[in-house]
């Protein structure tokens, strides 16, 4: 048992670790719930990611689950397909990272770097590292 205990460890920290946003059927629900609200907030990248570098814990308390209208531009976009799963994402500058539900995949490949976007998604997580969006929408 102990040999394996290291190998069950990684296992399921990288489990924990990996975003729900990477799965496309809870990217799809994600985003149906999320499209009836109204944003809480509108605001800019570099603003939001200030916020939270700034004063993580408030920022945390402030945003968290709450949806927001994200204006930014373009850093990098990322699409993982496998047989059971997809992965959409939005890497906008500033380290805020959305997760897209595979309808939007047309739309993602054709973005470039520094393309000016707006998007509303729920707060999934923020830090002095980033901040974490899913469910996301091109508004």
């Amino acid at each position: 048992m102990k040999r394996y205990f290291p190998f069950v460890l990684v296992a399921v920290l990288l489990s924990a670790c990996s975003p729900s946003g990477s799965d496309s059927a809870a990217s799809a629900a994600a985003e149906k719930e999320i499209a009836q609200k109204q944003p809480e907030f509108t605001i800019d990248a570099p603003k939001l990611f200030e916020e939270f570098r700034a004063a993580e814990s408030d920022s945390k308390t402030k945003y968290v689950q709450k949806v927001l209208r994200v204006t930014g531009k373009v850093d990098s976009t990322k699409t993982q397909l496998s047989r059971t799963s997809s992965s959409y994402e939005v890497t906008l500058i500033n380290d805020v990272t959305c997760y897209f539900a595979p309808t939007h995949g047309q739309r993602i490949t054709e973005l470039k770097a520094s393309d000016a976007v707006t998007i509303k998604g729920r707060c999934k997580a923020g830090g002095t590292s980033g901040v974490i969006l899913e469910g996301c929408t091109f508004q």
